[in-house]
């Protein structure tokens, strides 16, 4: 079996970009569908384009939902500076530390701007919760998210009124693949004649039992030679006592 090696494959996730409200602070949620590699988020920011906004990046396990007022819960993953690089409703992306998340593996984020400026965009048009979510074959942002009405502390209340994301998420997909490519071409079918060290086998296997043969017909031969000496000396030795008896 081949061993199997972990390769990248990069990709993106958007919402519509549509916003007509800003906040300090937002919440959002999203599940894996594969193993990726989180690292960026691309925001829609209230700033005119080339302000710079300072921000924090909060990341917890599970949902927001009961730890927006919270602090100890979460884990802050990044400080940054919101660059408006495109204009309004248009995305200015933010590189953050790799965050590794597993097949069905969920993370919450709460984004803040630490100036109090209102530097996020979000939308509250729409009261259809179906389009609160947005999703593709790796992950889905499935609660798309809520506001603070004033975001400037954890103590801050949520706003009232829906609060989808306007943004996305930049990650890597970890696929497995194999180490080595398949051979396009069979392996050569066994021979059907003999090799030459089989041959050199065999005949070196027929030379050794041709000397051992030979060295036990000698030695039977002597053994017999030896049987014969014997027996004439008997002969001899039984004459000589009968002639000198007489």
């Amino acid at each position: 079996m081949e061993s199997v090696s972990r390769s990248l494959l990069s990709s993106q996730l958007t919402t519509s970009f549509i916003s007509d409200s800003s906040t300090s602070g937002h919440y959002f949620d999203i599940k894996a569908k594969s193993d990726i590699i989180l690292n960026g988020i691309n925001i829609n920011s209230a700033q005119d384009v080339g302000t710079n906004s300072p921000i924090e990046i909060y990341v917890k396990s599970g949902s927001y939902e009961g730890y927006t007022n919270n602090s100890t819960s979460w884990l802050l993953w990044a400080n940054r500076l919101l660059t408006n690089t495109s204009g309004p409703d248009a995305p200015s992306h933010i590189s953050i530390p790799p965050i590794n998340i597993n097949t069905d593996g969920r993370r919450s984020f709460y984004i803040h701007c630490t100036a109090n400026n209102n530097c996020l965009r979000y939308d509250s048009t729409s009261n259809n919760t179906t389009l609160r979510v947005y999703q593709n074959q790796h992950v889905m942002l499935y609660r798309a998210g809520s506001t603070k009405v004033n975001g400037d502390t954890w103590d801050s209340e949520l706003s009232n009124t829906p609060s989808v994301f306007s943004g996305g998420l930049s990650y890597d997909v970890v696929t497995q693949s194999p180490t080595k490519m398949p051979t396009l071409r069979p392996s050569k079918s066994p021979s059907r004649s003999p090799t030459v060290s089989s041959i050199l086998f065999v005949h070196i296997l027929c030379s050794l039992l041709q000397i051992f043969v030979s060295n036990l017909f000698l030695s039977i031969a002597k053994t017999n030679r030896k049987s014969i000496n014997i027996t004439n000396t008997g002969t001899i030795l039984h004459t000589k006592f009968i002639t000198s008896s007489n």
